[in-house]
């Protein structure tokens, strides 16, 4: 069942659907920059709500990651993009049909005048995006580049962080500190 008017729909709460307990949703339609999914009515109740979440909150948005170590692999490069307070790795979304590698190679060039030399898939995750609403998956890669960086285009700043950025306040993306370093930490990289 779909609704094309939002005449019989309830607002929803942030904490989850009022009324229903567990249902499944079997039906969509996106009105005025809302989607409101219609619920199966669970047996064990009288009534059953409708969930409404805003169109760009289920949107994914899928990039590609670069980890760009220092030769003794105890420091990583991150960058900040102009007018964030967070640091995050360098890259970026691909464009049209572009591989992970053509991607990677044209935002390490755009991000920070670098050359990519090699790459090596290191792990994909799912994580809230840190700057768009909605869900990140991001692919990583363990990346060699030729030249010295230097910010360019959105980057306004790039630094080399060691596994003591937390306690000098580096503020980092919640994908960099939940998923990337203790990945790099559990293969015996940024170690002191």
């Amino acid at each position: 069942m779909t609704h094309d008017s939002n005449s019989d729909l309830q607002p929803e709460s942030s904490r989850g659907f009022r009324g229903c307990g567990p249902v499944q949703a079997i039906g969509s339609s996106n009105l005025g920059g809302w989607v409101f999914v219609s619920q199966r009515r669970n047996p064990s109740t009288a009534s059953c709500d409708v969930a409404r979440t805003k169109e760009s909150q289920l949107r994914v948005v899928r990039k590609i990651g670069a980890v760009i170590l220092s030769p003794d692999r105890r420091r990583m490069i991150v960058v900040r993009k102009r007018g964030k307070r967070v640091f995050i790795i360098p890259g970026g979304r691909p464009e049209g049909a572009e591989s992970d590698v053509e991607t990677l190679r044209r935002e390490l060039k755009e991000e920070l005048s670098v050359e990519l030399t090699s790459s090596s898939f290191l792990s994909e995750f799912r994580e809230l995006a840190e700057f768009n609403e909605g869900d990140l998956i991001m692919r990583v890669y363990d990346v060699g580049v030729c030249g010295e960086p230097i910010v360019d285009n959105e980057i306004e700043e790039a630094i080399w962080i060691d596994m003591t950025y937390a306690e000098r306040g580096i503020p980092v993306g919640s994908g960099l500190s939940r998923h990337v370093v203790p990945m790099l930490r559990n293969r015996g990289d940024l170690s002191p």
